[in-house]
């Protein structure tokens, strides 16, 4: 009979607690759509790593990544394939992935009993006569010594960003042998340490046009796409659902769901708009807001109407509790 081995990966860190089992072929690692796991985070590329499974064993691979990737707290040479073993942990950004390799019996295998130790043979000798006297003490063990503290002087280096190091290597790769030595990885360190950040603005551009991902202070920006400019008294949340919607809202500007949509966003309740009934004027509406004046800008609630209505109709706002 023979057994199978499965490679498992316990996959943790923000939002995610997730156990996974690898099959035979490749398994991607990285923060765009289509790979195997997706993590999302601003420190993971978007094709970062590369776990190989084959019958002989399972490897993992760092494709080029900005940030790079850790194996048992060292890190990995760019496409150079790693070798895996039960227990090693691989650190991707804030992201933990433990390996664990089970050894699984086939089908119909029955597993083999553990071997016991023989049974003691009778015997009719004696027990040895004891030595007088009082019984020998053993002495206690020795506490453990308490570990020092560690003293820093003033003169101590700072510590890195996790993507960073005081020991280049990414750049060391490109070098031939000889030059791998610990004063070039020093060196080349500095350079690394510059081109990282730049690197990875360039590397993850997208998040920056992302209304979920992008930095705060980028989002007035994001709004001249579609010419309107976030004000002040609009929270982070309001903007952010505004840009992420803006695209559907402003290619129906001047229909009911546009209105309705934008005053929903920004006041959180849905309001009622009625253009047909007793008493209304020709190319004339009502919007009723759900809310006390009190609690919105009417100024800007005025604003936004007459930025999303048709240009020939007039219109009265009704505040309800």
């Amino acid at each position: 009979m023979t057994s199978k081995r499965e490679y498992r990966i316990h996959a943790s860190g923000p939002d995610l607690a997730q156990m996974i089992v690898l099959e035979t072929g490749d398994f991607s690692i990285g923060r765009q759509a289509g790979c195997s796991l997706t993590l999302q985070s601003a420190e993971v590329s978007r094709e970062h790593a590369l776990i190989s499974v084959s019958e002989t064993g399972w490897q993992i691979s760092d494709l080029g990544s900005r940030n790079r990737t850790k194996l048992d707290g060292v890190w990995l040479t760019p496409r150079v394939a790693h070798a895996l073993a039960n227990g090693s942990l691989i650190q991707i950004g804030p992201y933990s992935l433990r390996c664990e390799e089970v050894t699984t019996p086939s089908a119909g295998e029955i597993p083999a009993a553990p071997d016991l130790p023989p049974a003691p043979e009778p015997s009719t000798r004696l027990p040895a006569p004891q030595p007088s006297g009082p019984p020998e003490l053993t002495p206690p063990a020795e506490p453990p010594q308490a570990v020092p503290p560690v003293a820093f002087d003033d003169g101590e280096l700072p510590s890195l960003p996790s993507a960073l190091s005081f020991t280049g290597q990414r750049l060391l790769g490109y070098l031939p042998g000889i030059y791998h030595t610990e004063f070039m990885a020093g060196f080349l360190a500095i350079f690394e340490a510059t081109l990282a950040p730049i690197e990875w603005t360039v590397d993850n551009f997208d998040l920056f046009l992302d209304p979920r991902t992008a930095p705060r202070t980028f989002l007035p920006w994001l709004s001249r796409w579609y010419a309107f400019a976030l004000v002040s008294m609009w929270s982070e949340a309001q903007c952010r659902a505004l840009l992420k919607e803006a695209h559907q809202i402003f290619a129906r500007c001047g229909t009911r769901w546009a209105l309705r949509r934008m005053l929903e966003i920004y006041t959180g309740r849905t309001p009622e708009i009625t253009d047909q009934g007793e008493g209304l004027e020709p190319f004339t509406f009502v919007v009723k807001l759900p809310v006390r004046p009190r609690e919105v800008n009417e100024a800007m609630v005025a604003a936004l109407i007459d930025d999303l209505k048709p240009a020939y109709t007039s219109y009265r706002v009704i505040y309800e509790v």
